[in-house]
This record gives C-alpha cells, sequence and structure tokens, in this order.
C-alpha cells in the first residue's frame, strides 16, 4: 500500500482548493433568510439578452447588510460604463413595515419615487407591474417591478430608454 507524506497531501489539498475557485464567478450577493435571490430575479442571461451585452459581477461593498427578506447583486458591463444594482423584498421583509404586503411595499416606493422623479414610465409587458423613474440629472434609472414572490428594485446606470424597459421585461417575467 502506498503512503502519502504530509509534504505530498499539502500540494494536492492545495491544487483541489485551487481548482475549486475556477468556476465562473457569479454576481456577489448577500442575502438575508427568507429572502428572493436577487442574482436569480432575473438570471444573468435574461439580464445579457435583454440589454444585448455581457455582464460581469461586481462586488458588494462590505457594509452592504444582509436583512431578513432582502437580497442584493450587482453587475457591470465588462468596460465599467453600465451598473446594476437588484434588490428583492420578500414579504418577510415587508410584513413588519408600514406597508405590510409586497403589493402595498411596490405602491409605497412608486410613490416616494414619484416625489423625486415625477411621473412613472409604466413598462408593460412584465406578469404584474412595473415601473421606471429616470435620475434627475439622467444618470440612471430606478425600475420598480411587483412579481408574485417579492418586490424588486434596481438602480441602472448608463442604459438606454429600450435597455430599462428590457431589463424590466426580464426581471418581471
Amino acid at each position: 500500500m502506498a503512503s502519502f507524506s504530509s509534504r505530498m497531501l499539502v500540494p494536492a489539498v492545495v491544487l483541489v482548493v485551487a481548482s475549486a475557485g475556477a468556476a465562473p464567478a457569479l454576481a456577489q450577493a448577500k442575502s438575508g433568510v427568507n429572502s428572493v435571490d436577487a442574482c436569480a430575479t432575473p438570471p444573468q442571461s435574461r439580464l445579457e439578452t435583454a440589454i444585448g451585452k455581457k455582464l460581469k459581477a461586481l462586488k458588494l461593498p462590505p457594509s452592504t447588510p444582509a436583512s431578513a427578506g432582502v437580497s442584493v447583486c450587482m453587475w457591470t458591463t465588462p468596460d465599467g460604463r453600465r451598473t446594476l444594482s437588484v434588490s428583492t423584498y420578500s414579504p418577510t421583509a415587508v410584513r413588519n413595515t408600514q406597508s405590510k404586503t409586497i403589493d402595498a411595499y411596490f405602491e409605497s416606493l412608486k410613490t416616494q419615487n414619484a416625489s423625486f422623479s415625477g411621473r412613472p414610465r409604466v413598462i408593460p409587458g412584465v406578469v404584474k407591474r412595473a415601473v421606471s423613474f429616470p435620475a434627475a440629472r439622467g444618470t440612471g434609472d430606478t425600475i420598480l417591478v411587483l412579481r408574485g414572490d417579492c418586490t424588486v428594485v434596481i438602480n441602472a446606470t448608463g442604459f438606454s430608454p429600450e435597455d430599462i424597459v428590457g431589463i424590466a421585461k426580464a426581471t418581471g417575467q
């Protein structure tokens, strides 16, 4: 029977660990308990199809909290000129708020954003509801999507109005 020395075992363990890290990187995320995964709402591939551009993971700041019912995920285009920050709020996240339900939470976010950005653009073609608000300085949009399982808030910077519609539709399927 062959025997292994500790000198042979350490490089083998390092090789296995290094190989495990070679998988494609997904967008960095933080998710609390009972949350809807923001990295899968919508999946990266569906977003890429909607905007016609590749996306890569963007690491979240360490200070991003992982709250119950909330999930956050971020992407950027390879040139860094366009970014997406996706946050999901499940029923667990809004249960103890004044809104109480994801439907009411969506409406409260819509009202709050309207006070800053004016009337929302309604985006047709989603299962429930979606609206977008252009930023006051024209640098980005806030997209709100009501799904059956959560309210989704997307901050999209550097995307065209057509891309914004595509992102909302990809999220609201």
